[in-house]
């Protein structure tokens, strides 16, 4: 086994190999659990609110590959190079794009742990009222 003796190769030998990265790209899932586990109030229905957390965090990332990544990298793979060829204006500045939103990606999946923090604090602050237990307990005082 070949330790790297560079800091930054270090860090990235650490993250890719010894799985580092599979543990920060579950953040979606272990951090909401985290937070049901060290919460002091027992939080309503607590697997749905791990699922659900997860679920928009990942969601998130997938809506934004999806809607912005993917159709400039399928225009960058298919219609500039034709462009090029053909000698039409814009083929240039597409290239350019799609090489910026390809080099999107790797930020984009290094900030889907922030993501789930973000996300998971927000859904915590309204899941009693989503889960319907702060109308029971209003209508229960009158």
């Amino acid at each position: 086994m070949h330790v790297p003796d560079n800091w930054f190769d270090w860090l990235l030998w650490l993250f890719f190999e010894q799985g580092l990265g599979i543990l920060w790209l579950a953040v979606p899932i272990w951090w909401p659990a985290l937070r049901v586990a060290l919460q002091r109030g027992r939080i309503p229905h607590p697997f749905a609110f791990i699922t659900i957390s997860a679920a928009l965090s990942y969601g998130f990332v997938g809506a934004v590959y999806l809607v912005a990544i993917l159709p400039l990298q399928a225009v960058g793979i298919f219609l500039v190079p034709q462009m090029l060829e053909a000698g039409i204006a814009g083929g240039a500045q597409l290239q350019g794009a799609s090489k910026a939103m390809t080099a999107l990606l790797f930020p984009l999946s290094i900030s889907l742990p922030f993501i789930a923090i973000f996300g998971s604090l927000s859904l915590n602050r309204r899941w009693r009222a989503l889960c319907g237990h702060d109308v029971q307990e209003t209508t229960e005082h009158r």
